[in-house]
């Protein structure tokens, strides 16, 4: 199989497929659909995980964990079912009755669910270990600035705090240092693990602050007043639909209402709120290609596949777990294709693709009242100058020399 250079996809392609896979896993609980899902981003991570990305190990280890946790529930609290595989003793503890038959109807319904939920902690762990969250930051509208780097932050913050200790526990292992022992590993616990877990988030921040005053995050332009109401106001209205969606009391029609309710503020916000139409960046975002376009195809197409299947090979009987429909195998092939196609760039393509990413760092031009307007032109002469990724890394330390 060969590798992929995932600079030629849209990091937000990965993270529309992976909610294509998300929304194929909630519209069913046929275990061998699911199980199934779940091969494909395996596969996917496995083909297009770019070097050097770690902590899908974690997610694969949470999927896990949770499928036996919900089979254990089922069995532990005695989940009602026809036919018997093991009597257990049974508990009366008040109004519950704990352990007795275990049924195969609990053990598919415990498997199904947990399966539900280990496909959609895989789907996001792939697409954070593919596209990093932290990436969709610069593509977000500048209106929805505050919003979406609140949103970045929440989803970063545990694979950040992951890939902190993985380190950590790397750099440990280097110079033979070993936590051995309950008393030695409560003692040495705190400054061999907490503290440079905490100072590597420290660095980490005050580097990543650096790197977005350079590319002009910190430029202030005129804000107008109704800006921070609309946002609030679209983003309750979206909140409002999908609890419209998910409470069948609402009215059938409120959720579609809410939904283009949150679409019209959403939209006055971007023209006429904070920024909507002015740059406050000097980067310049990578286009939505093809590739990127049919990365999102696949994992709409795969939902829309499973979504509109039987209710009878969907939602099978006990009887027929193990059904499955053709329409259900060409969701999953469907899903499956960047995985089994690999978005190859062409001989001589990796090389361009570097130098186009190096040319949009930076817009031609700078942008009014960016933090770093005096020295953009120069790093960006610079950076276009450069040939080798030995001579990017040279000239990034110059350019930082330099200011």
């Amino acid at each position: 199989m060969t590798s992929v250079h995932v600079r030629c996809v849209h990091p937000g392609a990965w993270w529309l497929w992976a909610a294509g896979v998300a929304a194929a896993a909630t519209a069913t609980t046929n275990v061998l659909l699911l199980a199934l899902l779940g091969a494909v981003v395996l596969l996917t991570v496995t083909v297009h995980r770019p070097e050097g990305a770690r902590g899908f190990g974690v997610y694969l280890a949470v999927a896990g964990a949770v499928v036996v946790v919900r089979v254990l529930a089922h069995v532990v609290l005695a989940t009602p079912g026809v036919h018997v595989l093991v009597d257990l003793p049974a508990f009366d503890v008040g109004p519950l009755t704990l352990l007795g038959p275990v049924t195969r109807e609990a053990l598919l319904a415990g498997v199904s669910g947990g399966l539900q939920l280990a496909v959609l902690i895989l789907a996001v762990g792939a697409a954070h270990t593919i596209a990093d969250a932290a990436s969709l930051l610069r593509h977000a509208p500048a209106a929805l600035g505050p919003i979406a780097t609140a949103a970045v932050i929440a989803v970063s913050t545990f694979p950040s705090l992951v890939r902190s200790v993985l380190e950590t526990r790397d750099a440990l292992r280097l110079r033979g240092v070993t936590l051995s022992g309950r008393g030695a590993r409560d003692r040495h616990l705190l400054e061999r693990v907490v503290v440079p877990v905490l100072s590597g988030a420290v660095e980490r921040s005050f580097a990543i602050a650096t790197g977005m005053e350079a590319r002009g995050f910190g430029a202030s332009h005129a804000v107008t007043r109704g800006a921070a109401p609309l946002t609030v106001a679209a983003v309750g209205a979206a909140g409002a639909a999908l609890l419209a969606v998910l409470d069948p009391a609402w009215p059938r029609w409120s959720a579609p209402a809410l939904a283009l309710l949150a679409g019209v503020l959403t939209w006055l916000a971007l023209r006429g709120g904070a920024a909507g139409g002015r740059r406050t960046t000097l980067y310049r975002p990578p286009r939505w290609t093809p590739v990127s376009l049919g990365l999102v195809a696949c994992g709409a197409v795969g939902a829309a596949l499973v979504a509109t299947a039987s209710v009878a090979v969907r939602v099978p009987t006990p009887d027929a777990w193990l059904a499955l429909s053709g329409g259900l195998l060409v969701a999953v092939l469907v899903v499956a294709v960047p995985a089994f196609v690999g978005l190859v760039l062409p001989e001589g393509g990796a090389a361009q693709s570097a130098a186009g990413e190096r040319d949009s760092l930076y817009a031609r031009g700078s942008a009014p009242g960016a933090g770093a307007e005096a020295g953009a032109p120069s790093a960006a002469s610079t950076l276009r100058a450069a040939g080798s990724p030995l001579d990017v890394a040279a000239s990034r330390s110059a350019v930082e020399v330099a200011r």
